[in-house]
């Protein structure tokens, strides 16, 4: 999918959870390094293959193959995405560019739900601010971009708490602590 195709994606829709095995979506995952640095996280591919498929589970039936692509890169390259498509000149953590409505009739092949990109610097500093692995902000940042292809957003207040609850169960389920969590209980 090029970047330019992208168009935000539709408003929430209320998704239920859904008791399904990692294997059970068909979802094609491919990841795409575009940056180098990101190989000095062992196992980055796999992790953000499970993580996406798992987020996935929750987000309704799947009624076709669908893929999702994961762009490793950096900040200057996000920067730039920023800019261009959000009016934000500055790098951040990750960008989600949902397909949107995609015309099944006559296509073969999974049905392209949409395009993640991480910035490696500002996830390996984020991480180390906030004293976790980048690893386990890396399963976040993927789990909030899946939901991002699935139409969640953050811009109300109701808006926010709805995905956050559902991030802090899709992370629950990885073994990946609250994100939001203000402090020890």
């Amino acid at each position: 999918m090029s970047m330019n195709d992208a168009e935000p994606g539709s408003m929430l829709q209320q998704y239920q959870q859904k008791d399904v095995s990692i294997e059970s979506p068909k979802v094609n995952i491919e990841v795409f390094l575009k940056d180098v640095r990101w190989r000095r996280e062992s196992m980055i591919e796999s992790r953000i293959r499970q993580s996406a498929k798992v987020a996935r589970s929750y987000l309704g039936d799947l009624l076709e193959c669908e893929e999702i692509n994961f762009v490793l890169t950096s900040d200057s390259d996000i920067q730039w995405y920023n800019l261009t498509y959000r009016g934000k000149n500055m790098p951040t953590n990750v960008l989600s560019f949902p397909v949107g409505d995609f015309p099944t009739e006559d296509h073969a092949g999974p049905v392209p739900k949409g395009d993640i990109l991480l910035a490696f610097e500002t996830v390996e500093r984020e991480a180390r601010e906030l004293d976790i692995s980048v690893d386990d902000h890396v399963v976040h940042l993927v789990v909030h971009g899946v939901l991002h292809l699935f139409g969640f957003d953050h811009l109300t207040d109701d808006e926010t708490e709805r995905m956050e609850a559902l991030e802090v169960r899709i992370l629950d389920e990885l073994g990946v602590a609250d994100p939001y969590a203000t402090g020890p209980e």
